[in-house]
């Protein structure tokens, strides 16, 4: 792996201050994954899916535990954090392998850190088609009936509705591209 090439890893600690747990728990919600956490001032917001009836999409808003801010400084995007009891197992991508190990040594600090698996990733969009494009699939706007209209979630990433359809049109145009690469070339 080249030095700056982005990666995914996946891996387990135990937060026991994480403030959406406390939040949800003391609501009788027992399941559910955080799908997103963006600062918002000296708060953090958090997208979260609660899994228990029918799963619907939630924003919280609290300080935030130190893993949150951990993963915002070390300009890490999470793909979704799954919470048991006060296990969580986090998918990130990184930007590089050098975030990669200022990031773990600051997860050492934390009871039942590990790692699960590290996944090089080949640079095929932009990070913030990456961004936009994974936020939209985590938030369920390719979902039948959608669970999230245009204009909401180009307000959750602070855009127009325009530049939102256009950067997941030409997200979506290079993933197929690339998927149906084989194909294209013969023409």
């Amino acid at each position: 792996m080249r030095k700056g090439e982005p990666l995914g890893i996946i891996f387990r600690v135990k937060n026991e201050e994480c403030k959406v747990s406390e939040l949800l728990r003391e609501n009788g919600i027992k399941e559910f994954k955080i799908i997103g956490i963006r600062p918002y001032g000296d708060k953090m917001i958090h997208a979260v899916e609660i899994r228990e009836g029918t799963n619907r999409v939630r924003m919280l808003e609290s300080e935030g535990c130190g893993l949150c801010k951990l993963l915002s400084s070390t300009k890490a995007f999470l793909i979704s954090a799954n919470m048991r009891n006060d296990e969580m197992r986090c998918e990130v991508i990184l930007p590089s392998r050098q975030t990669l190990r200022k990031l773990s040594s600051a997860l050492k600090s934390y009871k039942g850190f590990r790692i699960i698996s590290i996944v090089k990733r080949g640079r095929m969009l932009t990070e913030r088609q990456e961004e936009v494009l994974l936020t939209a699939v985590r938030m369920g706007y390719f979902d039948f009936p959608r669970r999230i209209r245009t204009r909401e979630l180009a307000d959750m990433l602070g855009m127009s509705q325009a530049s939102l359809t256009e950067i997941l049109r030409r997200a979506v145009k290079k993933l197929v591209m690339e998927y149906y690469r084989d194909l294209m070339d013969g023409k």
